[in-house]
């Protein structure tokens, strides 16, 4: 992703109708927008299309002329609006003046880098302290020159990276310069990069590093459609192995050659744009990659680095994420959780049951409120055709749900009176699933409202 070498690269929609679209949040195949896929890559040194050890990280076709990395593309995904600019420019709890809009409504800023053996040997434990909060590492890639083989590599300080960033105490994710031309390569590269970061903690999103330029192997012709399929098949086969998918790619691209917004709807996205605004893309985003001329405490004398924002979401109550349900005593804490593939928050008080879709995909989103241990019953349903989830406390609307099709899951926590915190139940007339959101933040209740959700009003109490 260097700039020289390398990238630029969801009440109810109503509750008197069925819905027929949407993921079932209860099976790994839907929940995250994923499908199981086989795949033939062998990850052996006899397969001359994929090489894993620093001696030969590199293509295989010898006749190729070029060294591992160097086949990476100049900045090519987005038109520059301005000059490439410095850490110091930018204001770090700005959010580039965006045309595209932030996934979450609440969240909170953090300051990373990306890097790759461009960046050589990195000190971790001065970066970490040099102020930086996470990390994304180039794992591995295919070649795109149209002369050489397209064979996977591994960048060859990809474990060093990742072993150093997570010894630092970093949250870190990965990413593969994609150069599929087919959903089959994509799923090659998915289950390549997939199988290199078993065993390591890797938090954040598995990202499909996207783009192509004139005269290189992706300058086949193809259509945005299959593109977009392309980098889809990509993220459903990560999803699929239990990690969380991402895309990076340039602003201009993602309006101009991929449906870009279709795949914000779904899945992480990385925005690289070097200028103060994110001019073209108009989708959902959840990181923003806003230079590469950093300089970081602990990468090489005079060696810079790009540079990123990630915007965390965040709870209006605690992150506690122990293994055991936190409660004290006459409470009980409810778990909040985000699917990027339908939009759709989800509420639980079972520990396993937030471990597990986890596992699958969803996002974490921390303690949403304390329920008490004893009260009036709050209800829980499923609508089998859209994937979507209700709660209520009016038994009236639970049982018009049940008639028409829904599925009771069952009291799903407590209520406490008037007195206690107020649960703030939103409505997006727009959505099929997602159409809910339940919160005891009044500043994302009003932004949503802004937004064009319906105040429905205040859902339940939780205790204060």
């Amino acid at each position: 992703m260097k700039l020289k070498k390398a990238i630029l690269s969801t009440a109810v929609a109503s509750i008197l109708l069925l819905q027929s679209t949407g993921a079932v949040y209860a099976s790994p195949e839907n929940a995250a927008g994923s499908s199981s896929v086989s795949y033939t890559v062998s990850d052996s040194a006899s397969d001359p299309a994929v090489s894993d050890s620093v001696a030969d990280t590199q293509d295989t076709d010898s006749s190729s002329g070029y060294n591992e990395g160097e086949e990476e593309m100049t900045y090519m995904g987005m038109t520059m609006q301005d000059e490439d600019s410095s850490d110091s420019e930018f204001n770090l709890h700005g959010a580039a003046k965006p045309t595209a809009t932030i996934r979450s409504s609440n969240y909170e800023t953090l300051k990373g880098i990306d890097v790759s053996h461009w960046q050589n040997t990195i000190d971790w434990a001065k970066v970490a302290k040099s102020g930086i909060q996470f990390a994304v590492i180039k794992a591995t890639g295919r070649s795109c020159f149209k002369n050489s083989t397209g064979g996977l590599y591994t960048d060859s300080t990809f474990k060093t990276n990742l072993s150093g960033a997570i010894k630092a105490g970093l949250p870190v994710g990965v990413y593969c310069f994609s150069a599929a031309i087919t959903e089959k390569e994509a799923v090659e590269e998915a289950n390549y990069t997939c199988d290199k970061i078993k065993g390591y903690n890797v938090s954040l999103p598995v990202f499909i590093d996207y783009e192509y330029e004139s005269g290189y192997r992706m300058d086949n012709g193809a259509t945005v459609e299959t593109r977009t399929k392309i980098i889809d098949a990509f993220c459903r086969t990560v999803a699929s192995r239990g990690y969380t998918p991402g895309i990076y790619s340039g602003d201009s691209l993602l309006r101009n050659n991929v449906d870009g917004v279709s795949l914000g709807k779904k899945y992480t996205m990385w925005v690289a744009s070097y200028s103060p605004a994110i001019h073209y893309y108009t989708g959902l985003y959840d990181m923003w990659q806003y230079s590469s001329k950093g300089v970081v405490d602990g990468i090489k004398s005079g060696g810079t680095t790009d540079l990123d924002y990630w915007y965390k979401p965040v709870s209006n109550s605690s992150n506690s994420d122990s293994n055991a349900n936190t409660s004290s005593g006459s409470s009980v804490a409810m778990y909040r959780l985000y699917n990027r593939s339908s939009g759709e928050h989800f509420y639980t008080a079972s520990v396993n049951e937030r471990n597990y879709l986890r596992k699958i995909g969803w996002v974490y989103e921390g303690i949403g409120w304390y329920a008490p241990s004893e009260g009036a019953d709050v209800y829980r349903l499923y609508n089998p055709n859209s994937g979507d989830h209700h709660y209520t406390s009016n038994a009236s609307e639970k049982d018009h749900l049940v008639r028409i099709g829904w599925q009771y899951e069952g009291v799903g926590w407590k209520t406490a009176d008037s007195s206690g915190t107020p649960l703030y139940r939103d409505y997006n007339p727009n959505a099929v699933t997602g159409t809910h959101n339940y919160t005891t933040s009044k500043s994302e209740h009003r932004n949503l409202v802004k937004k064009g959700w319906k105040d429905e009003g205040i859902g339940w109490y939780g205790t204060n």
